[in-house]
């Protein structure tokens, strides 16, 4: 609708990121609709079956030439885009990734280059800015076709993640994801198109269905299920690690927060009940404690005030004043010495 065509008007056909990226990655293990969609979503609406994939071929191109493509971007988020073509010819029916896969298209060449583009045969990497970009791709030249699907996938590279050799960089691992398709059609130099209908898989159904599984056709219902990406059991253990630390993290913030709540819950109670043997939850075990305590400190400062005394340390105003508080200590006991008989001899040589 937006560029003249007899479709559904679709308002958030910029938000095509495979239901953003917690659902891609944390709740589809890396799964998304080849055109955006969430991979749960089904039918998905941006691929045959869906509200707004009805089969409208919005270009003819010939095989082997240059053609542009324009990309805007409102939000640009770095990493790269690639284009991806599937000889489908099968309007009625999704396309697989695989079948997209098999034709990642090469750059061509442009009178001029974004300054910050790092050329590359297959992506563009497009600068800071916002703004429609503008592309030169080339289509293969021993392809045609009658119904061709065009994909554009844009990888996004603002994240933070971990990279091949084991360090942690912006733009490694896992990334945010947007796609889009438009439906196209191929030529020889005749004017003619293959109208061969790319061969699929059987489709799969959820688990819960019960209904036996049938062969792919162009009569399919959207209750049949597709899978074009990648099989579960080849999905890495490393897509479902930012659930496994989104637990450990919560734990740990639970674990210091209970940890604070004890920290504070004896500090009052020391200030509030254990300063006051009187109070609630004080009595004699507080009492007790307080006496023994200031037992000790007394002991100690009075063999502080002795070493002081014998000139063991330097007594300032402050410890002055501390003596004059303290208790008494008793001064050292010396033995006395008595002389019996002539010229004083001590009575321990006797």
């Amino acid at each position: 609708l937006r560029y003249g065509f007899n479709t559904p008007p679709n308002y958030n056909d910029h938000e095509l990121y495979c239901g953003g990226f917690t659902k891609q990655w944390q709740v589809n293990g890396g799964k998304c609709g080849i055109c955006g969609d969430p991979w749960e979503a089904q039918p998905r609406p941006h691929e045959a079956g869906g509200k707004y994939a009805n089969g409208i071929i919005v270009r003819k191109y010939r095989a082997g030439s240059a053609f542009t493509i324009r990309v805007e971007l409102t939000a640009n988020h770095r990493g790269y885009f690639e284009f991806r073509l599937c000889p489908h010819n099968r309007p009625k029916v999704a396309a697989t990734q695989e079948c997209l896969d098999k034709y990642v298209l090469k750059r061509g060449k442009m009178s001029t280059r974004e300054p910050d583009d790092v050329y590359h045969e297959t992506r563009f990497f497009p600068g800071t800015e916002n703004k429609v970009y503008e592309l030169r791709y080339m289509l293969p030249p021993d392809l045609t076709c009658t119904q061709c699907v065009l994909q554009w996938k844009y990888i996004a590279g603002n994240n933070w993640g971990n990279c091949p050799n084991g360090t942690g960089a912006v733009g490694c691992g896992p990334q945010e994801e947007f796609r889009a398709c438009a439906d196209i059609q191929i030529t020889d130099g005749k004017g003619s198109s293959d109208d061969t209908p790319y061969p699929t898989a059987k489709p799969t159904r959820r688990p819960t269905t019960s209904r036996p599984v049938t062969e792919t056709s162009d009569t399919t219902t959207p209750e049949e299920y597709i899978d074009n990406e990648i099989p579960d059991e080849d999905i890495s253990k490393e897509s479902f690690g930012y659930l496994g630390d989104g637990v450990v993290t919560m734990a740990t913030i639970l674990l210091a927060f209970v940890i604070a709540c004890l920290i504070f819950l004896a500090i009052y109670a020391y200030y509030y009940h254990f300063r006051q043997p009187s109070g609630k939850l004080g009595g004699s075990l507080c009492g007790s404690l307080k006496t023994l305590v200031e037992s000790l400190w007394d002991r100690a400062r009075g063999v502080l005030l002795t070493g002081r005394k014998l000139g063991k340390a330097p007594l300032n105003n402050n410890t002055s004043e501390a003596n004059a508080n303290a208790a008494p200590v008793p001064p050292p006991r010396i033995k006395k010495n008595t002389t019996i008989g002539f010229k004083g001899v001590p009575d321990n040589l006797i």
